[in-house]
C-alpha cells in the first residue's frame, strides 16, 4: 500500500509462492549439495507436479556431478557474459542499492546520487510494473499505476 502527500493512494494484493529444492550426494570424495528454487506470483494451485520432479532430478544430477568436480581455479580470470545474463544485475547490485544500506553509509553507492556509477553502455530500469521483465507490482513504490512501458 502506498499513500503519499500528493494524494496518491494505491494498494495491491499478491500471492507469492516459492518452492526450494536441496539435494545432497555423498561419495568417496565427500558430500556435495545442489540447490534450486522456483518462485512466482501465483499460488500452489498453478504448480505443475512434473516441473517439480524435473527440477528435483536436475538438482540431484548436479549434486552427483559435483562429487567428481575439480576445485575451481582462483585469482584474476576473464569473465564472459552471454545474452540473457540478467540475473547478474540483481545478484551483483541488489544489496548495495537497498536504501537502508545506502542511508547507513554501508554501500559502495552511498553518497553517489546523481553520479555515474557504471559504464554509459549500461541502462537499468527499476520498475516492478514491467511484467514481461519479471515485474510483480501493479504500481511503483511511489504509487504510479501500471502498466509501464518496458
Amino acid at each position: 500500500m502506498v499513500a503519499n502527500s500528493d494524494g496518491v493512494f494505491a494498494s495491491d494484493h499478491q500471492v507469492r509462492t516459492r518452492f526450494n529444492i536441496s539435494c545432497i550426494a555423498t561419495g568417496d570424495t565427500g558430500c556435495r549439495r545442489a540447490t534450486g528454487r522456483s518462485a512466482g506470483t501465483r499460488g500452489f494451485e498453478h504448480a505443475d507436479p512434473r516441473g517439480g520432479r524435473d527440477a528435483r532430478a536436475a538438482r540431484l544430477r548436479q549434486a552427483i556431478t559435483k562429487l567428481d568436480a575439480r576445485p575451481a581455479p582462483s585469482g584474476d580470470l576473464p569473465v564472459v557474459l552471454a545474452g540473457g545474463s540478467g540475473d547478474l544485475v540483481p545478484r551483483g547490485l541488489r544489496h548495495g542499492l537497498e536504501a537502508d544500506a545506502v542511508l547507513k553509509q554501508a554501500s559502495v553507492y552511498a553518497g553517489k546520487v546523481g553520479q555515474q556509477v557504471a559504464s554509459p553502455l549500461v541502462t537499468l530500469v527499476d520498475d516492478g510494473r514491467c511484467w514481461a521483465n519479471g515485474g510483480t507490482s501493479r504500481s511503483t513504490t511511489e504509487g504510479r499505476p501500471g502498466p509501464a512501458t518496458c
